[in-house]
């Protein structure tokens, strides 16, 4: 809509209205003028400084031989240049600007040069008007010539604050790193709600309290800034430090601006979802901005933020507005759990997701949207998984897994090895009775049978023989072990994952001890398995990398589909998301470097009548349709 109309307000924000005590009187603060800019012998010379003594001379039009920066291929900038709030600025062809700058200087210039009969006849229409409705209604002027960043002048910014500026439903902004979604949305936009409506109270969430910190702090020096003093004389104090009722970043503080009502919330204020969350207030407008980090990835730490975020949803007015702005770390961090939310009552999503990734196609080498093509090749020379995840909004996308579920072999029943060594594993979830307000996490267990016998590279066939990986409360788990065990015949030994202070293994050892199984570590035929000091993504990998892309790894194809499949979405996200059941996987590994196999015999002897017909019964046997006095 190039070239729309700049409207004009119905009162005049150039005289402030007063309300309560009188300020104190005080000598008049006048702006410095910005560095007049010389025009060439060619050029006309600037336009004439604006009469109002409210604001400095903030426009300024010139032709200009070459032009501010070296334009994409393809795109032509104009020869023109003006200048906004001391921010030159030059059209791009490739740009679906909201409004025609260029016929906004000709305005300015226009009723700067009324005559004082001309102003007595149209009060309104002065220049201090017209910059305060373009604020209120562009919120590309607002970022690129109020928070003067040179970089908005691209067409994805361009049309980014256009859907920015639109939305006015609940909405998760997931962006690509360095695309300026904090400077549009939670400054940029921020400040122009504001600007529109002071009597709003907008609450700033990030996971700890000095990143909102540093979000509210560029909006106090934006509230600061000559132009936007004099165009809102009616919302921004002159010298908040002192007329200002809260101007600080501290725990109790905030921003308050001029407003009539009378509320507790201050107008911005900052708040950390791990820690120093508000309690009693209400807010308006809620931003939660990068509420993930890096440093803050353990389960404990995420399931608070995720915990802490549905409890500030109670917290918002009837009619608030709430976005979530982020990047995705992991399949099961936070925004994720917010994308997934849904409405109980019509089951659809309670988020509108806004993904833009760095490339148009959101692939690996795919043309960069916004970034410098130079700027984007130093990124994928790093490390892949922080590319897709802080890139491509995607941590592992088909193609680049590091575990390829494809590659596991499905086998029958009648395809197993005569000979298998089993094995069965035990990945806890930890006594979740403590956490009776949290969904209980998922259990793995699996049983695995080994060939004895090693190739030319020293690695034996593995199948699993079953399967369950679901989310159980303790009591469920062990009876589901116990029956697991039970159900596979002999079981060399069982394993069992101890993390801390866990007591799953005498548990599960005491059920079993009821069914006549007897297990201890004394014995041989348990064994407490412990990480080591390695860390659980060195492990799964190591364990299972090689023996997976080898053919080493086989799946008997009555496993429980379900857990299959969980197995296999496990693989798919690896290392960013749920790895119970591969944790169980990579623990078999610890178990059978303790055993010796031989080599593989060249030329096997086949098996006799006799030996068929044990091992026919045998197998009968241990499914429990019959016993040995049958044989």
């Amino acid at each position: 809509m190039s070239g729309s109309e700049i409207k004009i307000s119905s009162a005049d924000p150039a005289l402030p209205k007063k309300r309560g005590r009188p300020p104190k009187p005080k000598a008049p603060v006048t702006p410095p003028p910005p560095e007049p800019v010389p025009p060439s012998p060619e050029q006309p010379s600037p336009e004439q400084p604006s009469p109002h003594p409210e604001i400095p001379t903030t426009v300024t039009s010139w032709l200009y031989s070459t032009p501010l920066e070296a334009p994409p291929p393809g795109v032509t900038l104009s020869s023109r240049v003006v200048e906004i709030n001391g921010m030159p600025f030059q059209k791009r062809s490739d740009c679906n600007y909201k409004f025609d700058y260029y016929k906004l200087v000709d305005k300015v210039a226009e009723v700067n040069k009324f005559s004082p009969e001309e102003r007595k006849a149209n009060p309104l229409l002065n220049e201090i008007n017209i910059f305060r409705n373009i604020i209120q209604e562009d919120l590309w002027f607002f970022v690129y010539f109020v928070m003067k960043n040179p970089l908005a002048n691209h067409p994805f910014i361009v049309e980014a604050c256009k859907e920015i500026e639109s939305e006015k439903g609940d909405s998760l902004e997931v962006w690509a790193r360095d695309h300026l979604k904090t400077t549009i949305i939670s400054v940029g936009r921020t400040c122009q709600k504001i600007l529109n409506d002071p009597e709003r109270r907008i609450g700033i969430f990030s996971a700890v309290r000095p990143l909102a910190v540093k979000i509210q702090n560029l909006i106090k020096r934006l509230f600061e800034s000559n132009f936007l003093i004099a165009c809102f004389p009616d919302i921004l104090y002159v010298d908040p430090y002192k007329e200002a009722e809260k101007w600080t970043e501290a725990p109790e503080g905030g921003l308050i601006v001029k407003r009539k009502g009378f509320y507790k919330e201050a107008t911005v204020s900052s708040w950390g979802l791990v820690e120093g969350m508000p309690i009693g207030d209400h807010y308006t407008d809620m931003i939660f901005d990068d509420i993930v980090t890096q440093d803050l990835q353990t389960p404990d730490i995420m399931q608070k933020v995720c915990d802490n975020f549905d409890m500030a949803e109670n917290i918002g007015t009837r009619d608030r507005q709430l976005t979530v702005i982020g990047t995705f770390y992991r399949h099961d961090d936070p925004l994720v759990y917010i994308m997934n939310k849904t409405d109980p009552v019509t089951n659809e999503r309670m988020f509108k997701l806004r993904k833009k990734t760095a490339t148009v196609d959101g692939s690996f080498l795919g043309k960069a949207v916004f970034l410098p093509e130079s700027s984007l090749q130093k990124k994928r020379a790093g490390k892949p998984y922080f590319f897709y995840c802080q890139q491509l909004l995607n941590p592992t996308p088909r193609g680049q897994e590091k575990l390829d579920r494809d590659q596991m072999i499905v086998v029958s029943r009648k395809e197993l090895p005569t000979r298998l060594y089993k094995f069965m594993l035990i990945d806890g979830a930890g006594d979740v009775g403590r956490r009776q307000d949290r969904k209980a996490d998922p259990w793995a267990m699996v049983v695995v049978g080994v060939e004895p016998y090693r190739d030319d590279n020293g690695a034996s066939r593995v199948f699993i023989l079953d399967l369950l990986i679901k989310d159980m409360d303790l009591a469920t788990a062990q009876q589901a072990a116990v029956d697991m065990y039970c159900r596979n015949g002999r079981i060399l030994k069982l394993g069992i994952e101890k993390v801390g202070m866990s007591t799953t293994e005498i548990h599960i050892c005491a059920a079993l001890r009821a069914k006549k199984k007897v297990l201890s570590v004394e014995s041989g035929n348990l064994q407490i398995l412990k990480p080591g000091g390695r860390s659980k993504e060195f492990r799964i990998e190591s364990a299972i990398s090689w023996p997976l892309k080898n053919g080493k790894i086989h799946v008997l194809e009555s496993v429980d589909k379900e857990s299959l499949a969980i197995l296999g979405t496990e693989m798919e996200k690896f290392p960013a998301g749920h790895d119970d059941g591969l944790d169980a996987l990579s623990y078999a590994y610890d178990i059978i470097k303790e055993y010796r196999f031989g080599a593989l015999p060249e030329d096997e002897k086949p098996e006799t009548p006799y030996d068929a017909a044990f091992r026919r019964a045998r197998d009968r046997f241990a499914s429990g349709k019959i016993g040995w006095i049958t044989v």
